[in-house]
């Protein structure tokens, strides 16, 4: 979810050149340096898009370019690629344009989500959730699924193999 925050109105890919499927395109900081990592908006086989799919994440991206391009013309450039973008309402900074990148609203409305459902840790103690605990649920539905190592290791990310495998070590 943190990665929805920072997705740009051209990371929607019709053709990966490795494997010639469509997917969504978002880039991760790491220690040593940006990479571009994969993301499956819906479940498909939960690592690329189906044809399907990728006609309706094509008609979602256009829609919302359409219903923000009168806030997108006002954006300082900086947001103005981002896809989600929304015009603030706070006094301090009014109808200044901003991406939810930044924002921790994902994070809150999934710790409300725990709250709801009463989720609860080893301890006991109510649950708190953040977008980036949800990569490795990601994993182990890819391993239980019998993805490829080498397709594991393009969707996460990783120059090496041995990383994936260390990744998945610690799993």
């Amino acid at each position: 979810a943190d990665s929805l925050k920072s997705l740009n109105v051209d990371d929607f890919v019709e053709r990966h050149e490795l494997t010639q499927r469509p997917y969504l395109r978002y880039w991760k900081e790491r220690s040593d340096g940006e990479k571009q990592m994969h993301l499956d908006l819906v479940e498909a086989d939960l690592t690329w898009l189906t044809i399907n799919q990728s006609k309706e994440i094509k008609e979602i991206f256009a829609e919302v370019a359409h219903l923000t391009r009168n806030i997108r013309a006002r954006a300082d450039d900086a947001v103005k690629s981002r896809l989600f973008i929304y015009e603030s309402r706070k006094q301090t900074e009014p109808r200044k344009i901003k991406s939810f990148e930044n924002s921790v609203v994902i994070n809150l409305i999934m710790n409300q989500f725990a709250r709801d459902h009463q989720l609860k840790n080893e301890d006991g103690e109510d649950l708190n959730i953040s977008a980036s605990r949800l990569r490795p649920s990601l994993v182990a539905e890819l391993v239980e699924q019998g993805v490829s190592l080498r397709e594991i290791q393009v969707i996460l990310g990783h120059k090496s193999l041995s990383t994936t495998i260390e990744y998945l070590d610690k799993l």
